[in-house]
């Protein structure tokens, strides 16, 4: 909780610098974070992970590297953008749905 509390309070001071919602660089997070999430998906099936510790732990993956990644540039003299973390979290988001409605069409 402390760690939430502190990375919440990190991407408020962080965001106040300029970092327009709509970007190329947003759609750099977003697809990355979809295709991160899908590759790790499918990279776990094909190792025998069943269907939703491969979806949980690909999602999980993704969001850790998102949110080292922002770290990364806020200690390197950089800016935290708790938007590029939101653009990211999108893209892991729909690579997630995108999934779970693929299998369920197999399952029909």
């Amino acid at each position: 909780m402390r760690l939430a509390l502190a990375l919440a309070l990190l991407l408020a001071v962080a965001g106040a610098s300029v970092d327009p919602w709509v970007s190329v660089d947003k759609a750099y997070h977003l697809t990355g974070a979809c295709t991160a999430t899908n590759a790790g998906y499918a990279l776990l099936r094909e190792c025998n992970v069943p269907h939703k510790p491969a979806l949980w732990w690909s999602a999980g993956g993704t969001a850790a590297v998102l949110i080292g990644k922002e770290l990364y540039d806020w200690r390197a003299g950089g800016s935290c953008s708790y938007k590029d973390l939101l653009a990211g979290a999108l893209g892991a988001g729909v690579a997630f749905g995108a999934i779970v409605l693929a299998r369920r069409g197999l399952k029909s």
